[in-house]
């Protein structure tokens, strides 16, 4: 049979919505009641199956009219107009005639529907459970989908599976469009699908709403199943499955359905193309729209930054937004900055106290029934989400998350079960979680077992190499780098303040926890300080270093070792005066707890020995430089790593006295031996080759300078990346040995590209980034002047 036109379909609705809003009689009532209906023809009408003739339609808007009087239904005297009813049949004789012409869409954006008629059927069957939220930003798009789809197969159940995070308001876009399109529906009903006793319950109230006889004597089972009978034999209406728990418990009920509308809400993310729905997951809001929305609902627009550094702190989840709202609005003494101090330091208190208004409950609450449901199908999932608690939120790799004794499989598994409750978002082989569901969970946490099996699994991952020099472990590095930034927050001093709400409260650590989280948080701050990344390079070596000194004193020599760290991030830094008391503090250290000839006493006074020459002390640098080469020849022999460091660094310090002969042939010797002991492009030997190529620059032997120079700069872009310190530091020399030869121009472009790139990576005001602008500003000046600097 031949799909009836929209027009059609759209004028029998609206007889249909009539006859409810009149108490329902039954089609022979109606024949009755008026001599000229049958009830075969107001069935065909009624489905669409057969064009009304005028007749038709004044005798059945008449009978429903005498039913709705004597039982006592009181009815918009608009739907018995008979003049409207005229002009709407005939508007419908000339939609059919014209048949072929393309339906117009809604102008509000909603679902494409036939001309509206004159005398439009008002909604009379609903149970919405409320108004939806005066302030709904941010969802305009998601509304127009839904409506979209919820209209792009009319004439047979189409539904929409509307899922995603608790709180991130699916209930609400579900209420919104029920609320916006209610009066394209003679019947609108929402039912609570969370449990089976409230489907059935919210199910079999539909039949007294519909007419249906009120069987007080029978069971709710069979009221829900004359329900959903009556479904099957009536078009239009529009269902709400608010909450589905379970697909499996709506699997059935949808099958039955005859021809409306289904919007289901859901956290869970599974096929629901099998069950009919076509998916829609929301996500947060717009960090714009977060703002709108809680300037809106709390009245406070004073402090646009900390409503964003709220909004940021809640992860832009809408149920969280309005609770925080909410909290504000009651609290007129409250301000942002103190509800942000109280959410960090109790979020359990926070976010389960009070509701926004019209939320069901809390956030706490929200996810914490999720989690216990989760825990009962398979606990690892939980113990996942506990260690997601701890790390970034974004691009965690699944590899990362291997649990020690469990199959992989299980760890998959339980990944997928975490996805399935929106608790997680996967995404190829990386997931990321909701900073709020991270804090949630941390809130729920009473010991420091999670945290310290976060600490071990980042002390399974962590390259065994140099940081700094292995390059083969930078890619790791760089993905683990974010999350041994999070997991410090767990363990920075009081009133650090740098994590914001990620914080939280802190469950007891034990010093064999916190000595453990030091190692990494040193490692990783050995890799970030190589990569330029300073700032969080010194956060991470102060916290190592704090750690250490708390548990073991300031004279143990893993704190020795901390502060020494710290003195080499105020050198990367530019800080020189601070990392030469630091250097100069631990040199002294080591020689009392270790002796003079100890490695790391060694490695110690050669970079005490760098600083002072940087400073100028160029007397004590070359003593200090000299007696270490010495020792390190006797103690680790002459082709060891560490001699050849000590000799390049006595190279740099005979350079900067004049000593150029001694300089270069120390400088040509070391290149030689890294070569033959730790390779051609190992960062050693590439940083030796830098070092010799300036010793040529300082003797005149530019050529010789710009040919080594140009090869260093290409091999460390292409080994270490174009923005890494070391490269830039070649391209900054390359662009010197340019400008000293009269290459003016190329020396103006390299000096441009490397300031650029050092304002980015180390700031505007390292000494090297301050070096680079000097040298642009001059280059410039004797580009403009025609001067050549080489004939100075």
């Amino acid at each position: 049979m031949a799909e009836p036109p929209a027009a059609l379909r759209s004028f029998a609705d609206r007889l249909g919505a009539l006859r409810i809003a009149a108490g329902a009689p039954s089609y022979g009532r109606l024949a009755r009641l008026h001599g000229e209906l049958k009830t075969s023809t107001i069935s065909d009408v009624l489905t669409a199956r057969s064009k009304p003739s005028l007749d038709f339609v004044i005798a059945f808007v008449d009978a429903c009219g005498r039913y709705a009087a004597r039982h006592g239904h009181r009815l918009d005297p608009a739907l018995l107009d008979a003049d409207r009813w005229r002009a709407d049949w005939q508007a419908l004789r000339r939609a059919l005639d014209a048949r072929g012409t393309p339906r117009q869409p809604a102008r509000d954006g909603g679902p494409p529907s036939s001309p509206a008629p004159a005398a439009e059927a008002a909604l009379v069957v609903s149970n919405l459970p409320r108004r939806p939220a005066p302030a709904f930003l941010g969802r305009d798009d998601e509304l127009r989908s839904l409506a979209g789809q919820l209209d792009e197969h009319p004439g047979i159940v189409i539904g929409q599976a509307v899922h995603g995070l608790g709180g991130i308001g699916k209930s609400e876009l579900a209420l919104q469009y029920a609320h916006r399109y209610r009066r394209q529906h003679p019947v609108v009903w929402w039912i609570r699908a969370d449990t089976p006793a409230n489907l059935t319950a919210d199910l079999a109230a539909l039949g007294p709403a519909v007419g249906l006889p009120d069987r007080r004597d029978g069971s709710l089972t069979d009221a829900a199943d004359l329900a959903v009978r009556w479904l099957a034999a009536h078009r239009g209406w529009l269902l709400v499955l608010d909450n589905v728990t379970d697909p499996a418990e709506v699997t059935s009920l949808l099958a039955r359905l005859g021809t409306g509308r289904v919007i289901a809400t859901s956290q869970r993310d599974v096929d629901w193309a099998e069950l009919g729905l076509a998916p829609l997951r929301l996500r947060p809001l717009s960090r714009r729209d977060s703002i709108g929305l809680l300037r809106a609902r709390s009245g406070r627009d004073d402090d646009p930054t900390q409503a964003e550094a709220l909004a940021a702190d809640v992860g832009d989840l809408p149920l969280a937004l309005r609770q925080a709202a909410a909290y504000l609005r009651e609290r007129p003494h409250v301000g942002i900055v103190e509800y942000r101090r109280r959410l960090a330091a109790q979020p359990r208190r926070i976010l389960a106290s009070g509701v926004a208004p019209g939320a069901d409950h809390p956030v706490m609450r929200t996810w914490g029934v999720t989690i216990d449901a989760i825990r009962e199908k398979d606990p690892l999932a939980v113990r996942l989400l506990d260690t997601l608690a701890y790390l970034a939120p974004d691009r965690v790799d699944l590899a990362l998350l291997a649990v020690p004794g469990r199959h992989p499989m299980d760890v998959e598994d339980a990944v997928v079960l975490a996805a399935s409750y929106s608790m997680v978002n996967r995404q190829g082989d990386t997931i990321s979680v909701h900073r709020l569901v991270q804090t949630v969970i941390r809130a729920t946490h009473r010991d420091c077992g999670p945290l310290a099996l976060v600490v071990d699994l980042l002390h399974r991952a962590a390259p065994a190499g140099e940081p700094e020099t292995d390059l083969a472990s930078w890619p790791l590095w760089n993905r683990l780098a974010a999350h041994v930034d999070a997991v410090a927050t767990c363990f920075a001093p009081p009133g650090d303040d740098t994590a914001g709400a990620e914080n939280g409260p802190r469950p007891p650590r034990t010093a064999a926890l916190d000595l453990r989280a030091a190692t990494v948080f040193e490692r990783c701050a050995v890799y970030r300080r190589g990569q330029g990344q300073h700032s969080p390079a010194g956060r991470l070596f102060t916290l190592a270093h704090a750690l250490r000194e708390r548990h073991l004193g300031p004279e143990h020599p893993d704190t020795v070792t901390a502060r020494y760290g710290l003195a080499g991030a105020s050198w990367s830094a530019g800080r020189y005066q601070e990392a030469i008391v630091l250097g100069e503090q631990t040199l002294a250290a080591r020689r009392r707890i270790l002796g003079p000839d100890h490695p790391d006493t060694l490695s110690n006074a050669s970079n005490v020995a760098i600083g002072y020459r940087e400073v100028g002390r160029l007397s004590e640098a070359i003593a200090l430089s000299e007696r270490t080469l010495r020792v390190r020849r006797r103690v680790c022999g002459p082709a060891h790593p560490d001699t050849l460091q000590s000799q390049n660094n006595l190279a740099g310090c005979y350079r900067a006295a004049g000593r150029h002969d001694e300089a270069l042939a120390l400088y040509e010797s070391t290149l030689a031996g890294r070569e033959a002991t730790l390779g051609a492009e190992h960062p050693d030997t590439l940083q030796s080759r830098n070092n010799l190529a300036g010793g040529y620059a300082s003797v005149g032997r530019h050529a010789d300078a710009i040919r080594l120079h140009e090869a260093t700069a290409a091999a460390r872009v292409r080994l270490l990346g174009a923005e890494h310190p070391d490269s830039l530091t070649s391209r900054h020399n390359l662009a010197g040995c340019y400008r000293a030869t009269g290459r003016i121009a190329e020396a103006v472009a390299l000096y441009e590209r490397v300031l650029a790139a050092r304002e980015q990576v180390l700031g505007p005001d390292h000494p090297d980034t301050r070096a680079s602008r000097d040298l642009l500003t001059r280059s410039r000046a004797e580009a403009a002047a025609g001067t050549d600097p080489a004939a100075g």
